[in-house]
């Protein structure tokens, strides 16, 4: 039955691909997302709106940056120093190559350097601002992320979620590619959902680009992906690591699916319940460290 929902469901990665002119494992796709990531924060600016604090002449730490798109926007909006900080050397390279795109005053604020987000190699206090977009769901260890994003902060810093996803928000499983079906994992099993991903990699060998865990006789939902990077963090789960790490939460705002926006409407639902979760398509945060901390 989910096999052939995945069959029937439409492609929400279509419109994507068809923006950046790639698909996964074309040799231009890396560099063509970040520029991608740079061109959509142009003209759409970051999720969060008026609540972002200003940029200006700031150092930042960004976690998670990938092929740098993000990096080079915010030098572009005015950051004095943007430090981007990735596990995947191929999206690194990409990024580095991306500076060509770029005038020398962007281009020379920007650096990348493989790191793990969980032990970052620097000194207590050297950011004002550590800026993670659609990172926190792919964390190994976000309660360690976390306190390490506060001890590298100057005290009246802050951390920067413009949007993570809960695993039951509405593409929570990450799978857009290979199963397309959202809200899946509500209601099948990680062993029926991997084995509506095996099945139609059969017919789709292409999604092993996608999913390289393929290969190797998955078990999970995370075993599908390169880095095994799923770590299944709910709202709730966020917001008492967020705590526990010593920050103040500044701003916590779900991003409604449109039965969530109207539910939230009519019913008056707050942003931290569990309904809103389930009908949303991610949610951000502003998250400070007190001074004096």
């Amino acid at each position: 039955m989910l096999y052939a929902l995945g069959e029937l469901a439409p492609d929400p990665k279509r419109g994507h691909d068809a923006d950046i002119g790639h698909k996964p494992g074309d040799p231009g796709y890396q560099r063509a997302y970040g520029l991608d990531q740079y061109l959509r924060k142009t003209r759409a600016g970051t999720p969060l709106g008026r609540a972002l604090p200003s940029l200006l002449g700031r150092d930042i730490l960004e976690v998670g940056c990938g092929q740098g798109g993000i990096s080079y926007y915010l030098a572009s909006i005015g950051a004095r120093r943007v430090v981007g900080i990735d596990v995947n050397e191929r999206a690194l390279a990409a990024a580095v190559e991306l500076g060509e795109s770029f005038d020398a005053r962007v281009r020379g604020a920007v650096e990348f350097r493989l790191m793990d987000a969980k032990k970052l190699d620097f000194g207590d206090e050297t950011f004002d601002v550590v800026y993670a977009e659609n990172v926190f769901e792919h964390l190994p260890e976000p309660a360690a992320t976390f306190a390490e994003a506060f001890r590298v902060l100057r005290p009246g810093g802050v951390l920067l979620v413009p949007i993570f996803s809960s695993i039951r928000s509405k593409h929570g499983l990450h799978l857009k590619r290979g199963l397309k079906v959202p809200w899946a994992n509500l209601v099948f099993s990680e062993q029926v959902i991997v084995g509506a991903v095996a099945r139609r990699a059969k017919r789709r060998p292409e999604l092993l680009v996608s999913y390289p865990g393929l290969a190797n006789d998955p078990k999970s939902v995370r075993d599908l992906r390169r880095h095994r990077d799923l770590n299944y963090i709910t709202h709730a789960d966020f917001l008492k690591m967020a705590a526990e790490a010593g920050f103040m939460v500044e701003r916590f705002e779900v991003y409604p699916t449109r039965l969530g926006g109207l539910l939230r409407a009519l019913l008056r639902l707050r942003d931290h319940g569990r309904v809103l979760e389930v009908l949303s398509t991610g949610a951000g945060a502003v998250l400070g460290k007190p001074l004096g901390s």
